[in-house]
């Protein structure tokens, strides 16, 4: 199967952007995990093959990937593991810390990807979990506009249309979300407010003049209850006032 495979950086030029499904993207740059998270939560059984992987990492009977620490469950080496959704990011017996993506879903009995956009975008997804779980940044920070570009406007459609915010609200809720995400990498001592404004220009394409006065309402938000409190905080949002914890992750699911 390893034939089939390529770099993580010659993943992110194979996949069209528009195949990455949104919502992998929010659980990727929220939490290491997405069985951690409320919508994750049912499809959780790394309690159940912890051990199981671990000896398989013991053993060296998991599939390396091309990236450093990221391994494969296929059809050989998963006949006892039930398959699961997301990667996991576990440690493993010596304490490293590593990243186990699930491909039979994706593949033949052969090993033969079949379902190509999924494939990759999930493992690109492992792969920046990895990243994560070793503090490196450089692998988000090098697709943060594409980043920052898909998680704002994809939540911000979803609160938008549930709720019904006309044309500037709906702007504003993006700018809100898009400044969160940047914020999340970046530092609130340094000044993240221009680099905030940078990334939302390249990315959005919106005028600095419109972004800022969100920006330096909020100040720096880098988690979900600061975001939340943002969201329903900000001066003519009134449609989200009632968004809660549960709601903001259900939306994202």
């Amino acid at each position: 199967m390893r034939d089939n495979r390529m770099s993580l950086f010659a993943a992110f030029t194979k996949v069209d952007s528009s195949n990455f499904p949104h919502n992998m993207l929010l659980e990727v740059f929220i939490i290491f995990n997405a069985y951690d998270t409320t919508v994750g939560a049912p499809f959780q059984i790394i309690d159940k093959i912890n051990m199981t992987v671990k000896t398989l990492v013991l053993l060296g009977d998991l599939e390396r990937s091309d990236y450093n620490n990221v391994y494969f469950i296929n059809h050989e080496n998963g006949k006892q593991i039930p398959q699961f959704i997301y990667p996991m990011s576990l440690q493993s017996h010596d304490r490293s810390h590593i990243t186990i993506m699930d491909t039979r879903a994706y593949t033949d009995k052969k090993g033969r990807i079949n379902n190509q956009p999924e494939f990759w975008s999930l493992f690109v997804t492992a792969c920046l979990q990895q990243d994560l779980q070793e503090g490196k940044l450089f692998g988000i920070k090098s697709c943060r506009y594409l980043a920052t570009k898909g998680f704002a406007r994809a939540v911000a459609q979803r609160i938008g249309s549930t709720v019904g915010l006309n044309p500037n609200e709906q702007l504003t809720l993006t700018l809100i979300l898009a400044h969160y995400f940047i914020c999340l990498y970046e530092n609130p001592n340094q000044d993240y407010q221009a680099v905030s404004l940078n990334v939302i220009q390249r990315s959005l394409g919106v005028d600095i003049r419109l972004a800022q006065p969100v920006i330096e309402e909020i100040g720096f938000i880098d988690t979900i209850p600061k975001l939340i409190k943002a969201i329903i905080n900000y001066p003519g949002l009134y449609k989200v006032h009632a968004l809660m914890l549960k709601d903001f992750v259900k939306l994202g699911s």
